[in-house]
């Protein structure tokens, strides 16, 4: 269902030129919220597209990086332990 949604914001943003903006910041605000994956990248899709002006490239590039947190996404004592757990495994 929801990403049926996610397949039609894509359409409308394509179609009605005169919408592009305000649905590209709703998008952006609510980008924090998407968490499956498919829906994830059918908007990024749609931002990395859509994004024109170097204002709004400035404002996805942030709001991507605030979505996603600090790199690097794992710690080091994580990925060590990542090895040390597929070593145990036979």
């Amino acid at each position: 269902m929801l990403l049926q949604l996610a397949v039609f914001v894509r359409e409308i943003i394509e179609t009605k030129p005169k919408l592009r903006v305000s649905i590209m910041t709703r998008l952006l605000d609510t980008c924090y919220q998407i968490r499956a994956a498919q829906i994830c990248s059918c908007a990024l899709w749609v931002i990395g597209e859509y994004c024109l002006s170097l204002s709004e490239v400035e404002s996805a590039i942030a709001t991507i990086k605030q979505c996603l947190g600090e790199l690097p996404f794992y710690s080091i004592s994580e990925e060590a332990e990542a090895t040390d757990a597929s070593k145990k495994t036979p």
